[in-house]
């Protein structure tokens, strides 16, 4: 049983700080603590989530324990949902995590988090109704750490994990302390499901496997609307071109993909650009050594794009590249797309949403060559993308709203 499980035999519904318990009739109230809220796969599911609750009549809230952009990720969410914003709340503002090199910027930073962590403890000083959430969802891997939260004891934790099980740096000891903390472990993928299953076979009970859902018709609607389309990025998708959409940082792998194009294009040098959509600290990275490999004049890097679903639409494979993936949601929004997706074989997402290699193409993990030769299957028309494209289609049933949405009500009875 965990920390804040009722007993065995209980029943009713959740119990409530008063000490009444919820109708099993009833909708859940949901605070969710979010770390640094920027551009990427895991802040959109946030916001879906969130809204998926709202939309179900569920009450939803988000701590937001760090930065945060106000960017089109963050508008997307329901007004409806409160959100707090803790360094607003404790007058900290610790920012983002500085780089690795600035040695006494790192110090000063955990310093500031520390002192940060401290006030937060007693989070009924900022939110007035926090006694009243029946669930508190630690949203990012466990890096907000509500359960140092001062709670009641009817408030259940929940952890909602996205990266890889099989590339969790945490020895498994400390591993099983850091689960035990919570009252429920949410995961992506069966295969981290299952990993879990293996070495704790205690927390059977408390591990829910929920895939991330995405909005097919809406994204099939978006990848026909070519109206935020600058006039010069309207004359580059004329040509044919690989993708590849993606924070630009060292999880990327950004070097693989780039030396497997430039492979590739030296055989090909008439064959299709390479565009990469998105921003982070390796775009000037990504432009030198494509102009050290000779391929910089076919490379080209057209920041984050408000529509990037246009863009998977029109080209002639989708490309990720990364050391690791919790999932890979951009992988199922390219199938929604009708584009083929090329990614490579990395834990635990990417094989899971492609079948094993059925309905998208899988490269071994930093495999430059095998990349060089996938682009120049592509190329060449080498592959059977018909069969393929009909597979992901019947794919994406599982990444439907409907599911998802049942399976938050369930996680949330």
């Amino acid at each position: 049983m965990g920390f804040f499980n009722l007993p065995a035999g209980v029943p009713g519904g959740a119990l409530k700080s008063d000490g009444r318990r919820r109708p099993m009739d009833s909708k859940p109230s949901v605070l969710f603590f979010m770390t640094d809220f920027v551009t990427g796969g895991v802040e959109r599911v946030l916001a879906d989530v969130v809204n998926n609750l709202t939309e179900d009549g569920c009450r939803a809230a988000i701590v937001f324990d760090g930065v945060c952009e106000r960017n089109e990720i963050f508008k997307s969410i329901n007004p409806a949902v409160k959100c707090y914003f803790t360094e607003e709340m404790v007058g900290i503002h610790t920012g983002m995590k500085p780089k690795r090199d600035s040695i006494l910027k790192r110090k000063l930073w955990r310093w500031k988090r520390r002192i940060s962590e401290w006030r937060r403890r007693n989070l009924r000083r900022y939110i007035p109704d926090f006694d009243s959430y029946d669930y508190l969802v630690d949203f990012k891997n466990g890096h907000s750490r509500p359960w140092r939260v001062k709670k009641n004891q009817g408030q259940k934790l929940v952890l909602w994990i996205h990266g890889s099980y099989a590339l969790c740096w945490k020895p498994r000891l400390i591993r099983k302390f850091h689960y035990a903390a919570y009252d429920r472990l949410v995961c992506l993928t069966k295969r981290f499901e299952q990993g879990v299953f293996h070495d704790y076979p205690d927390f059977a009970g408390r591990v829910t496997q929920i895939y991330n859902a995405i909005g097919v018709e809406n994204i099939r609607r978006q990848a026909g609307d070519e109206s935020c389309l600058t006039p010069e990025e309207k004359e580059l998708m004329k040509q044919p071109y690989f993708l590849s959409v993606c924070r630009l940082d060292r999880d990327k792998d950004l070097d693989t993909l780039i030396r497997g194009y430039a492979r590739f294009a030296e055989k090909c040098p008439q064959g299709a650009n390479l565009i990469l959509a998105g921003s982070g600290e390796c775009a000037g990275f990504c432009r030198e050594l494509a102009d050290n490999l000779g391929c910089g004049h076919k490379v080209f890097l057209v920041g984050n794009q408000k529509n990037p679903f246009v863009w998977m639409k029109n080209c002639r494979a989708m490309v990720l590249a990364s050391k690791s993936e919790g999932f890979g949601m951009v992988l199922a929004e390219a199938q929604a797309c009708g584009a083929l997706v090329v990614s490579a074989d990395c834990p635990d997402g990417p094989a899971e949403i492609l079948q094993n290699g059925e309905s998208g193409l899988l490269f071994e993990p930093g495999n430059v060559s095998q990349l060089a030769g996938i682009f120049e299957r592509i190329e060449k028309d080498e592959v059977d993308r018909e069969n393929i494209l009909q597979r992901a289609e019947k794919g994406l049933e599982r990444f439907s709203r409907e599911k998802n949405g049942k399976a938050l009500m369930n996680l949330f009875k």
